[in-house]
């Protein structure tokens, strides 16, 4: 597995608008890529935001930032501007064995 973090810093007045285009437009589009495994907003609430996306591979995330490119040129860098990036293979997983 893949995990690319993202933590954006943006005003507090525009976390609704970045919440909604979050959930309306950026998910949807993650959902339809191949290799997609999940994606996680955790949102401040205090002008801060951190995604959590995560993909079967490298190549599969590369995939979906092409994909998701223009709804967040669109949308989100006028909101929340560029973020800080992680991102790397998963070594170790642990669940609750749900």
């Amino acid at each position: 597995m893949h995990i690319l973090i993202q933590h954006y810093v943006f005003d507090p007045h525009v976390s609704t608008v970045v919440n909604r285009s979050i959930l309306e437009r950026l998910a949807p589009l993650l959902r339809t890529s191949p290799g997609f495994v999940a994606y996680y907003w955790l949102a401040s609430g205090a002008g801060s935001g951190t995604s959590v996306s995560v993909f079967e591979d490298q190549s599969a995330a590369d995939a979906a930032l092409e994909l998701v490119a223009d709804v967040v040129h669109e949308r989100l860098a006028p909101q929340a501007g560029k973020p800080d990036v992680i991102q790397g293979e998963v070594k170790v997983y642990a669940n609750c064995g749900l």
